[in-house]
């Protein structure tokens, strides 16, 4: 289980905040990857100040979605200015 936000940046155990990923540790698979720039450019992982809901991640077969907090997710589409829910 993999923490966008990471627990030592004030992360929650939000449904929107966590991924599962491969990997043991922060090192290897994709777990390794969401601890890199890599990870960050995929919304695997996010800064502290980011609301986890409004950053779209990178996912392998749905492709750029964004997750709530229930579990549901939705395709992310990008406009002049932020992240937000496709019509």
């Amino acid at each position: 289980m993999h923490h966008r936000q990471f627990r030592s940046r004030g992360g929650q155990h939000s449904v929107a905040n966590l991924l599962h990923l491969c990997g043991w540790g922060n090192h290897t698979g994709c777990h390794g990857i969401a601890h890199s720039q890599a990870g960050h450019d995929k919304g695997w992982s996010v800064q502290s100040w980011a609301v986890p809901t409004a950053i779209p991640i990178q996912h392998a077969a749905h492709g750029l979605v964004l997750l709530d907090d229930v579990g549901r997710w939705a395709p992310a589409q990008k406009e002049a200015g932020p992240w937000a829910f496709a019509e």
